[in-house]
């Protein structure tokens, strides 16, 4: 009987620490140069749509996927991303997928050279598909401490940028995010910036340590010399 009861209390115990595990939430950021309509995540385990609204180039909204407790963190759940895009064959319904949600936050950036099914199975970059647009010169100026690693604006590659440097690409026009790497003591980390607005011809901007910076799938927001500090 005593054991039965210790049993009993546990299961108890179990349950009320999983109810006070955070909600699941997704954050889609749109990196590309486009407009992406009637966005939607789709789950396949509960079958629900949760919209997300048209996402302009630049454009980053969070939802909530999951009210309550979620799955523990060694399983997964595949869903998958539908959208709109505007192509010179007209409206075509696009889809992402697999999107695997491991976590509690989650984050998944649509880019100009990510691949999606439309059409009976046919797929495709969304640029390819879209349809090139104009490009503009973009110089990005490292004025931080640190060495910037993989940078990247609207699918662009902008390399290394050592401390001091700068680089130069041209781009598509738009309003995006620039995202590079760090290398703390404590291992890579992947970063984003504010959104940035390029325009017709030539642009440029300057990075430095009080830029204030975003560490992707964390959601950790401070300025980056703060954030390289803390993870050193």
């Amino acid at each position: 009987m005593k054991k039965i009861f210790i049993i009993i209390m546990f299961l108890l115990l179990f349950s009320g620490c999983e109810e006070e595990q955070t909600n699941t939430t997704l954050i889609i950021n749109n990196n590309t140069d486009y407009t992406l309509i009637n966005v939607k995540f789709y789950w396949d385990w509960n079958r629900k749509n949760y919209e997300y609204g048209n996402l302009n180039s630049g454009t980053t909204v969070t939802r909530e996927i999951v009210s309550g407790t979620f799955v523990s963190s060694n399983n997964e759940e595949i869903g998958e991303i539908i959208f709109n895009l505007i192509t010179s064959n007209g409206n075509i319904l696009c889809k992402i997928r697999p999107i695997s949600i491991k976590n509690y936050k989650n984050e998944y950036t649509i880019a100009n050279d990510t691949t999606v099914n439309y059409s009976n199975n046919k797929s495709d970059t969304i640029k390819d598909l879209a349809g090139p647009l104009k490009t503009a010169t973009l110089i990005i100026n490292n004025m931080t401490d640190y060495n910037l690693y993989n940078v990247e604006y609207a699918s662009v590659s902008f390399g290394n940028i050592n401390s001091g440097k700068d680089s130069r690409k041209n781009v598509s026009p738009g309003t995006k995010f620039i995202y590079f790497d760090l290398k703390p003591s404590s291992g890579d980390v992947r970063c984003r910036t504010e959104p940035f607005t390029s325009l017709d011809d030539s642009n440029s901007i300057i990075i430095n340590n009080n830029t204030i910076i975003t560490i992707m799938g964390g959601g950790v927001s401070n300025t980056l010399k703060n954030i390289f500090e803390s993870l050193n």
